[in-house]
């Protein structure tokens, strides 16, 4: 895992404060335009933290339901982000991290004689 004190961490600006709020803001209307049951599933198991088992006991449905409405509604919720242009950042950092990883997985080019 590469270390994450490499990507420059920067201090948190008011202009950084302000665009998080405002990705954080996408994010809320994004869930909210969720339909009701794929939302609930939702905030249950990513915000609230509860188990797949414990979705589908709270809500009264099967695990391959909560699966399904957890795909569905991340999906949506990607796709209303990388629509704002949020997404495109993390992307960037996700490609980012993946080479710095490929180059550390590399086996060196010594030779031994």
């Amino acid at each position: 895992m590469p270390n994450l004190d490499d990507l420059s961490a920067c201090e948190l600006t008011p202009e950084r404060h302000a665009s998080g709020r405002a990705e954080l803001n996408v994010l809320v209307e994004a869930i909210d335009a969720l339909p009701a049951r794929c939302r609930q599933a939702v905030m249950l198991r990513k915000v609230d933290g509860l188990s797949q088992r414990d979705v589908a006991a709270e809500m009264g449905i099967t695990e391959d339901t909560v699966e399904k409405q957890l795909a569905k509604g991340m999906r949506a919720i990607a796709d209303a982000l990388f629509a704002r242009g949020i997404g495109a950042g993390i992307a960037r950092l996700e490609r980012k991290l993946g080479k710095r990883h490929a180059q550390d997985r590399q086996p060196s080019s010594t030779t031994s004689s």
